[in-house]
């Protein structure tokens, strides 16, 4: 059977709708461009690449390491807590399969691991975005017949939202965006009514696909079961669906164990990575949902139904008790007293929405909050006569936004899960909303314009926000001099000033990334839960009040030099003092030639010394601090 020619209206949306994504996906493409251009000046940098993400530059670290010889297994992270060996990272491969993949096939084999590297890391964040976005406008078409107008709000949406330039950013290569980009997939596939068994596996699937590329995934997939769960109370032939929801994320973890782990580490339990405990648990969640489904379908009362989900979630909860009782401290369960104390508190993207500064809880609200008003909205006018299968969309959308919200205020790091559900809902309601909307004007806006008049208003009181409010954390010259700091790292400046030897460099914890991946110096530790020995020795270094005891840990960790800046210490800390009086000692030289990117001279600027912990005779080492003291005393 011919098909039908396709009318002018059909030929224009296809058109308007075309051009739309063109223009998007272009303007990727331009930024991904422009940040490769910054890449091939390496390492002749005018600035130092970002983003200014530790974890970014571990990330490829691992991945350059495994693509050179490493080993697959291999997670080590070279040359950190020197001389007492490194540490291995929790993170799993999904990530670094992408990032290879794209290292083989879209980079230049006659570049260098390292260039090559930086440039699939340029491309990989855009192409999660497209994904990312693509998938939210396909969520956000269910059920509402303004196809046009919904996929321009879900871009304008994104462009304004801070998780685009916070996970999306050309260079991020982090997981916090993979995992975003298969968040929004579980969103578009448990949103439809009927799920076929396919829609239903894949949505586990992704879910499955998240706790491997971090046990934080059980934290969506929880809710995401409960929901499912508490629907096929009142709908019994629901939870056929979530049996095959679990079954597929059970599936997915089962290969994920298999592939990350080698055989000898199958069964060993880990908590804070993918492991045997991850996979059972979500094979007793699908053992029980796929017990549940059948008595279901015999028809069983509301109260047994009750009765049957309240005992398999207790047999799962004895079942996990009894095996690995560690699995309830959470995923840190055998980390170091440390990491809680001195560590975590310390971590931005761990800390509480409301001690973030006012602007960023404006950005980050925004659009949670014009989600809740159109919602209430929409129900206020409609709800009695709204269709289940929307009613259904809504419901679910709005747990999680009341789950995902309450998850950010407790940790900032948790927008990147509510995010695409803000926009999601907000894309969805604000076309029929806005249009539906005069204000009892007297010459109402026309009807296709209302709703980019209402997100040029928003966005316009958020940016004025922005410019009112004062902002009192102000940490300009200390976040440049860190810059100035990666900018030394970057473009090569320490082997020409220091030598060539590989030597052990003492630099902040937020450098620590960039000196992994763009020198072969060890370093005493970075910022990761896993380096407590080598983050103790660097607090110790950070809190010395006098040459003495700086020195007991300089020669403990044998570093040679160091590069940090003295403005970022305490008042009253040695490393500040020393600089400030200038009266450095015998073993502490400083180095001059360093070369930084342009800014204004009044900035405060990193310093390099050289170090010598080399143990010489008593009567040659006079400046040596223990000697001093005693002469003191003398």
């Amino acid at each position: 059977m011919a098909e039908q020619p396709l009318t002018q209206a059909e030929k224009d949306r296809r058109l308007r709708r075309r051009a739309l994504w063109g223009i998007f996906a272009f303007t990727m493409v331009l930024t991904a461009s422009i940040h490769s251009i910054d890449v091939l000046q390496f390492p002749n940098l005018k600035i130092p690449l970002g983003p200014p993400n530790p974890d970014v530059w571990l990330r490829l670290t691992e991945v350059r390491q495994w693509l050179t010889g490493g080993g697959f297994f291999n997670h080590a992270v070279p040359h950190t807590n020197a001389p007492f060996g490194g540490v291995a990272t929790p993170w799993t491969r999904p990530v670094d399969i992408i990032l290879s993949s794209l290292y083989f096939c879209f980079t230049p084999h006659f570049f260098t691991p390292t260039m090559r590297l930086l440039l699939a890391a340029a491309w990989y964040t855009p192409m999660l975005c497209l994904i990312a976005i693509a998938t939210m406008a396909r969520t956000t078409r269910r059920h509402f017949e303004f196809s046009t107008h919904t996929r321009i709000a879900t871009v304008l949406l994104m462009i304004f939202n801070p998780y685009l330039g916070d996970y999306f950013s050309p260079g991020d290569a982090d997981h916090h965006g993979f995992m975003s980009t298969l968040w929004c997939g579980v969103l578009c596939l448990i949103t439809i009514e009927d799920m076929s068994f396919r829609a239903a596996f894949g949505a586990g699937a992704l879910l499955g696909a998240i706790t491997w590329t971090s046990p934080e995934g059980l934290m969506l997939a929880g809710p995401v079961y409960a929901l499912l769960g508490a629907e096929a109370l009142f709908r019994p032939r629901k939870m056929e669906a979530l049996a095959q929801v679990t079954l597929g994320a059970a599936v997915m973890v089962s290969i994920g164990l298999f592939i990350e782990r080698s055989p000898a580490e199958w069964f060993h339990p880990y908590y804070d990575t993918l492991s045997i405990v991850h996979v059972l648990l979500l094979w007793l969640c699908a053992a029980a949902a796929g017990f549940m489904a059948a008595l279901f379908d015999k028809g069983v009362s509301f109260r047994g139904r009750i009765t049957a989900g309240a005992a398999a979630a207790i047999g799962i909860g004895a079942c996990m008790w009894a095996v690995y009782p560690k699995f309830f401290k959470g995923p840190m369960a055998d980390v170091d007293p440390f990491i809680f104390q001195f560590f975590l508190p310390n971590v931005t993207e761990a800390q509480p929405l409301f001690k973030s500064p006012w602007s960023d809880i404006i950005n980050g609200l925004t659009e949670p909050l014009l989600a809740v008003v159109l919602l209430a909205m929409v129900f206020r006018r409609s709800w009695r006569h709204m269709r289940p299968e929307k009613f259904r969309y809504f419901a679910l959308l709005t747990a999680l936004l009341v789950y995902t919200t309450t998850l950010t205020l407790f940790q900032i790091r948790w927008q990147y899960y509510v995010q695409p559900i803000a926009i999601i809902l907000c894309a969805a309601l604000l076309p029929g909303v806005a249009m539906a909307t005069t204000f009892r004007l007297k010459r109402p806006p026309p009807r296709q314009w209302r709703q980019y008049l209402w997100l040029l208003v928003i966005f316009g009181l958020m940016n004025l926000a922005d410019h009112v409010i004062p902002v009192k954390v102000d940490r300009g010259p200390q976040v440049l001099c860190q810059n100035e700091i990666r900018y030394v790292l970057q473009t090569q400046q320490l082997p020409k000033l220091l030598g060539q030897d590989d030597q052990i460099l003492y630099v902040p914890a937020n450098s620590g990334g960039d000196a992994l991946f763009f020198t072969k110096y060890g370093i005493i530790g970075s910022n990761y839960h896993r380096e407590a020995q080598g983050m103790k020795d660097m607090q110790a270094l950070n809190w010395s009040k006098d040459e003495f005891s700086a020195y007991v840990v300089l020669y403990k960790r044998q570093v040679k030099a160091m590069l940090y800046c003295p403005g970022n210490e305490a008042k009253n800390a040695w490393l500040r003092t020393v600089t400030e009086s200038k009266k450095y000692p015998r073993w502490m030289v400083p180095v001059e030639g360093m070369k930084f990117f342009p800014f204004d001279d009044d900035f405060p600027k990193p310093m390099l010394f050289k170090v010598s912990t080399t143990p010489r005779p008593a009567t040659a080492q006079p400046a040596i601090p223990q000697q001093q003291k005693k002469r003191k005393k003398t």
